[in-house]
């Protein structure tokens, strides 16, 4: 099931709400710097930001305009890329780091998000897709500008 597209962030958006943003973005930094990948979904962010998931989700999508969900799953896959580009790791290892349970299911989504499949994406083919990957990068920006 495909979600619907997303809004650009609002802008007007509470600094209670990009302050719990950040804290939840945050906390998906040091799980990922620490490999912990498996911990990582949208109930851990809403917690780590002090709200229920259903609040949180709210107020997340206000902020970045996308869902917890699609900025964990993008993510997942911007590192999944970068590791079939600078690494020799197996598809099947690559896909345990980012705490994908199942190597084809790990190949069926990069090719829905990406138009490529993941063994030509790392022999060199670029990607069709760009739209998440885009998302997530915002998403990364805003973290970036609200610890400024």
């Amino acid at each position: 099931m495909t979600e619907p597209a997303s809004k650009p962030p609002s802008w007007t958006v509470s600094a209670n709400a990009h302050r719990a943003v950040r804290r939840a973005l945050d906390y998906v930094a040091q799980m990922t710097a620490a490999g912990r990948w498996l911990e990582i979904n949208p109930d851990a962010m809403a917690a780590a930001a002090g709200y229920g998931r259903g609040h949180f989700n709210d107020l997340f999508r206000g902020v970045t305009g996308i869902s917890p969900g699609r900025y964990l799953q993008g993510l997942r896959f911007e590192e999944a890329r970068q590791l079939l580009r600078s690494t020799d790791l197996t598809q099947r290892a690559i896909c345990r780091r980012i705490g994908y349970q199942s190597p084809n299911k790990f190949g069926e989504r990069f090719r829905q998000l990406y138009g490529v499949a993941a063994g030509r994406y790392r022999k060199g083919a670029e990607p069709r897709a760009e739209l998440l990957g885009r998302q997530v990068r915002n998403c990364l920006r805003h973290q970036r500008g609200a610890a400024a």
